[in-house]
């Protein structure tokens, strides 16, 4: 599979030149010299274990989640036929997560309905450590070692670091492992696709996206990407969107053999928004301090202002730059996965996961970013607090301000390295 191309081949001109610091080869000191390089098969080891003691030791905790829904849907499936179940209307997500259930009942029929949930997720968390390992291996660059920002030689070693970084991150062991959600499962698909587009396959990183989608509706935060990439003309054409339509109609279709109603499964997001009439779910968006009694005009002033930030951004990013790297293209993405939550209203607490992963990993490529990834990952961490414990540890309003602060240093780091060019 080709690699990354480094971020000065692949950025032509001055306009989206990412003056980062020289971080080739050449710069870098030896492995020898940097503490990571000194056992860092030990230590890898050692993150592995204890991510390993973290996960059994939540395994055997029911989330009100479970009980209400993850544990009949496998219940109604075991009992009434496996995939032949699929046929009936009792889940209301996309099937895709659903076939995964159905999956496991051939596979493991002896598991009980938590640990199938429990183990989906820690499969999920293990392609997640995958990805995360190719991105940052293959973006040829490293990340921080010591108090002076040192750099590491190798970049598929601080992939390794990365991925085991993944695996202990408090969001990410608390989502599959304690609360049996499945949120790193269109992570996953976001972190494939974008890793297509970045590397010039722009027909497999539709699919990546599309399948994201096909797990989850918060797969679109990612969507504005395809809006800059289009519009610059360049690493994605118009015709290349057939893909996408055909990927997500070939995700229902299992269903729809099994005899559920075309009409149900291309109809659920819609059916899922309509489902809860509050602005905000333990989100720390603006709609903190905005009255429930306002439900729907808010409602409507978000969308629009979400769409219209959406369209401005995508603009300014085209106008300032001629080609994203790579990792310019990352960066855009975790923009829009910190802003769109932010910005829309109907987000739930966990609506920021994909954001952390997005954030970690451009730690790693970048590390400059280092303190937007604890800042992002702490963020979403207390918004998991007033569901998983009851109570809010942190304040949710104090949340919703430093995720804007995050917000505007992602997006202004950015767009201050770009250029506008001069105006004839």
């Amino acid at each position: 599979m080709p690699e990354f191309p480094n971020s000065s081949s692949a950025v032509p001109t001055d306009r989206s030149r990412d003056r980062s610091p020289d971080l080739s080869p050449d710069s870098l000191p030896p492995v020898s010299r940097s503490p990571w390089g000194r056992f860092l098969g030990l230590k890898l080891a050692l993150g592995l274990l204890l991510a390993v003691v973290l996960r059994l030791d939540f395994w055997a905790y029911e989330s009100q989640d479970f009980a209400l829904f993850l544990q009949p849907w496998y219940e109604f499936i075991q009992e009434n036929g496996r995939f032949f179940a699929l046929q009936e209307d009792f889940f209301n997500y996309n099937p895709s997560y659903i076939y995964l259930l159905v999956l496991w009942s051939y596979l493991f029929p002896q598991f009980s309905a938590l640990t199938v949930v429990k183990s989906i997720g820690v499969v999920l968390d293990l392609v997640g450590a995958y990805w995360v390992l190719r991105w940052v291996g293959a973006s040829g660059v490293s990340g921080v070692s010591g108090t002076e920002g040192a750099i590491d030689r190798g970049g598929w070693r601080w992939g390794a670091i990365a991925a085991v970084t993944l695996l202990l991150t408090p969001t990410v062991v608390l989502n599959g492992s304690y609360w049996g959600q499945c949120d790193m499962g269109y992570t996953v698909a976001v972190l494939a696709g974008l890793y297509g587009l970045g590397q010039g396959a722009p027909r497999w990183g539709l699919v990546g996206l599309t399948l994201g989608l096909a797990l989850k509706l918060q797969a679109v935060f990612t969507f504005p990407v395809l809006g800059v990439l289009l519009l610059q003309g360049k690493g994605l054409r118009w015709r290349d969107l057939w893909v996408m339509p055909v990927t997500y109609g070939v995700t229902l279709v299992p269903a729809a053999i099994a005899g559920h109603p075309w009409g149900d499964l291309l109809t659920v997001y819609w059916r899922q928004f309509n489902t809860y009439d509050r602005l905000t779910l333990n989100a720390p968006s603006l709609y903190q301090w905005l009255p429930q009694a306002d439900y729907g005009t808010f409602t409507r002033l978000g969308l629009i202002l979400a769409g219209a930030a959406t369209l401005g951004l995508i603009w300014q990013v085209v106008c300032r730059y001629d080609r994203l790297s790579a990792v310019q293209l990352l960066q855009v993405a975790l923009g829009f996965n910190l802003l769109l939550p932010w910005l829309l209203p109907k987000m739930h607490d966990r609506y920021l996961f994909s954001a952390d992963i997005l954030a970690l990993t451009l730690a790693f490529v970048r590390p400059r970013f280092a303190a937007v990834a604890v800042a992002t990952i702490g963020i979403s961490l207390g918004s998991y607090a007033p569901y998983l414990l009851g109570r809010e540890v942190v304040s949710l309003k104090g949340l919703a301000i430093v995720l804007g602060i995050v917000v505007i240093e992602v997006w202004w780091d950015l767009l201050k390295r770009g250029k506008i060019p001069d105006q004839a």
